[in-house]
């Protein structure tokens, strides 16, 4: 590996970490090769870091392949961010953005590095940083996107002092899916459900900006249909269920309807959008419609504030 090489591990690895590198123009980073195959496909990994030192471990895999890594910290604040092989390219994996705990399936053969820093000086003081961190790779992990379909999903998503972590158990149509909060104030139990597909992708958010964030689950069926599951951090305390009305509860919504959903967060709403079919095809027209977060009876609502169709 040529200095220049280590000299970009060295400055970067995220936007949001931009601020801890600024901090140390001549930083210190180690180095060290992890040789992860199937004999012995994880390493558990501790070091203690100054303010201006980098870890930078070196991980060879294929392409379809997974890295799996947590990171815990027992004095101080670090991250762990995850670069690809080609050098100056944007991280795959933030952890300034994302948390401590991260599963990439791969895209290429090559070198990749998981680089272990302290946040910024303004936010820890300049203090030392212990941690342990543990690195897997999916030896197994599939080698066709049918396969890697019937992977599970894991996510920590973090905001406003509150964690969730998101995953998956089992395959074929049904799995389960559990949700674990961190920093509630009353009640930390996680929850768990059946969902009928896969998940796509998860996300945190405070739609409401109420100082509560609440985490939104994507999910898609063998069909292509689209469903949410979400839940609200309740004034801080503990989960409470955010219900999404059914497409059909107006019928001018539903008609055209036949899967392939997208979610976003589009500001203050979610957008939920999806092409209109006739006749059974696919037409170039797109229905979009706007939801709003709101508390209900029983838990948490989003109304649905407009539709148009282009």
């Amino acid at each position: 590996m040529t200095r220049r090489v280590v000299q970009a591990l060295c400055c970067g690895g995220a936007l949001l970490a931009a601020a801890a590198h600024a901090q140390c123009p001549a930083q210190a980073t180690r180095l060290q090769s992890l040789a992860l195959e199937q004999a012995r496909p994880a390493l558990e990994l501790s070091a203690r870091l100054q303010r201006c030192e980098r870890s930078v471990y070196v991980v060879r895999a294929r392409a379809g392949q997974a890295i799996v890594a947590r990171l815990e910290a027992s004095e101080g604040t670090a991250y762990v961010d995850l670069l690809p092989p080609a050098a100056g390219a944007a991280p795959l994996f933030v952890g300034a953005r994302s948390g401590a705990h991260l599963r990439q399936r791969l895209a290429a053969d090559g070198e990749y590095r998981l680089v272990v820093y302290p946040v910024p000086e303004g936010a820890s003081g300049g203090r030392p940083v212990r941690y342990t961190l543990r690195v897997a790779l999916d030896a197994a992990a599939a080698s066709t996107p049918a396969m890697a379909a019937e992977a599970g999903f894991e996510r920590t998503l973090s905001r406003q002092g509150i964690t969730f972590y998101v995953s998956t158990q089992g395959v074929g149509a049904t799995r389960r899916l559990r949700i674990a909060p961190r920093g509630l104030e009353v009640d930390n139990r996680p929850v768990e459900r059946l969902i009928e597909g896969r998940v796509t992708d998860a996300v945190i958010e405070d739609l409401n900006a109420d100082g509560s964030p609440e985490v939104y689950v994507f999910v898609r069926d063998a069909h292509a249909a689209a469903s949410l599951v979400a839940y609200a951090a309740n004034r801080r305390r503990s989960l409470s269920e955010i219900h999404l009305p059914p497409l059909d509860a107006v019928p001018a919504d539903a008609e055209g309807y036949a899967g392939h959903d997208e979610f976003a967060l589009n500001g203050r709403s979610l957008r939920r959008s999806f092409p209109v079919f006739e006749q059974g095809r696919r037409t170039p027209r797109t229905r979009q419609l706007q939801y709003t977060l709101h508390a209900g009876e029983a838990g948490w609502v989003l109304r649905r504030r407009g539709a148009r169709t282009d």
